[in-house]
């Protein structure tokens, strides 16, 4: 229901003419020339060539590879992100989590097919979003990855599939350490029934990688119910060391 009163509010209130990322004033299907040049400033940026987080240096360790991906957790997927979660990036995705800003997942989505475009890590069947769960979406209206992921389909060529359900509410991630995020996380996905995903590969879409646990376990869940690979794709990711 609240997403339908949003969308009659935006029909009625076509939302403001700015740019996605900084406000600035402009269109809001493109970025401004400002952002525009941030852009192409991270597609130069080194990051992880695993999980794909932005490293905080030009200094790249020899196999491209961040600290958590040689050492800590070799579980984190092989993930693309577009941006470092900080500055213009961050208020764009809080806007649109929080502040009903939906109309931003056009621009957003788009620009991530481009990233997933520019530098694929395989061929992929389907995007699936990261879910929320019944109370989070009752309370929020939207699935801000589900918004995300059939925004990019529509320029990869590709479907968006429902697989994955989140059938236990947790606490928020913000402030919790990566093994405290892990163990949150046990348990609270299911793959969803009669999607056929044996042999398949997926792109799993989310707006915000931080750690990569919740990844890491939709990635488990799906995996466990027969697909064969299982990548990230995301708006923005942390910065590493």
């Amino acid at each position: 229901m609240k997403m339908l009163w949003q969308g009659l509010l935006e029909l009625l209130y076509p939302p403001p003419r700015r740019c996605p990322l900084c406000g600035e004033p402009g269109r809001a299907d493109e970025l401004c020339p400002q952002c525009a040049g941030r852009l192409a400033v991270w597609r130069q940026w080194p990051r992880c060539a695993r999980c794909g987080r932005f490293f905080l240096s030009a200094a790249v360790s020899p196999a491209g590879l961040c600290l958590d991906c040689r050492q800590l957790d070799a579980r984190l997927i092989p993930c693309r992100a577009v941006a470092p979660y900080e500055g213009v990036v961050q208020q764009a995705v809080h806007q649109l989590k929080y502040a009903g800003q939906t109309w931003l997942v056009e621009i957003l989505g788009e620009l991530m097919a481009r990233c997933w475009q520019e530098d694929p890590l395989g061929p992929v069947d389907a995007l699936v979003p990261v879910p929320l769960s019944r109370k989070r979406l009752g309370e929020r209206g939207y699935n801000q990855a589900l918004l995300l992921a059939r925004a990019a389909a529509g320029h990869l060529g590709l479907p968006v599939w429902p697989a994955l359900h989140k059938v236990r509410e947790t606490p928020s991630q913000t402030a919790l350490g990566r093994a405290e995020r892990q163990r949150n996380l046990q348990g609270a996905f299911s793959p969803a029934a009669g999607l056929g995903l044996a042999g398949r590969s997926l792109l799993l879409v989310d707006d915000v990688l931080t750690t990569g646990s919740t990844l890491v376990e939709a990635a488990a869940v799906l995996q466990g119910a027969g697909a064969v690979r299982v990548y990230g794709l995301v708006f923005a990711s942390g910065v590493v060391g």
